[in-house]
């Protein structure tokens, strides 16, 4: 009876052990296979993030937009991460519009439509991808869904702003756009 329960002991401490290793193995594998669409996934996104705040110059006075233009170059770069300060400050104490006539709020709706590609293919297209990769951290998922939080904001801040005048777009919705693009950019740069 003894050299039942050890051959039985030992058979079931075998069976867990194999297919933990084999468990662990597949999932090596799978984020191995991962790896090279993550990559130009979070460049892609990268480039998106800077297109949508580099273009904000268009629309403001006194906004700086130059160095989010060199993503098309090196997406990933913590020099256009430090640019992200100066923008938002100059964000927080600019409430003038380049166009005459236009508040902050009303010239945000001609930024989102100009850029409303940009921001559908991080949504619908780039988001999705990294959230079904198993390679992704929890962190990158995090801030991800932070973004279009405040990208879905601005959406409803317009509409609100088209139904009532609001005037809440630009102080409401456009900084908190771009301080959740920061830190969704801090995040892709540790990928």
């Amino acid at each position: 009876m003894r050299s039942f329960v050890v051959n039985l002991l030992a058979g079931v401490i075998t069976l867990a052990l194999g297919v933990f290793v084999v468990d662990r193995y597949l999932k090596l594998q799978e984020r191995r296979r991962w790896i090279k669409t993550q990559a130009l996934t979070t460049r892609a996104i990268a480039v998106h993030l800077c297109e949508i705040t580099g273009a904000l110059f268009q629309y403001y006075a006194d906004v700086p937009g130059v160095p989010f233009f060199a993503a098309h170059q090196k997406a990933l770069d913590p020099t256009i991460l430090e640019a992200f300060d100066p923008l938002l400050a100059a964000l927080n104490e600019s409430t003038q519009a380049t166009e005459k006539g236009l508040s902050p709020s009303d010239v945000a709706i001609r930024y989102y439509d100009a850029l409303e590609w940009d921001f559908a293919e991080i949504a619908n297209v780039l988001t999705p991808r990294l959230l079904e990769s198993p390679a992704t951290s929890q962190r990158l998922r995090d801030r991800l869904m932070e973004f279009d939080d405040a990208r879905r904001k601005f959406r409803h801040a317009i509409i609100a702003h088209q139904q009532a005048v609001t005037q809440s777009v630009f102080p409401y919705a456009v900084v908190p756009l771009i301080e959740a693009a920061k830190r969704l950019y801090a995040e892709l740069l540790k990928v």
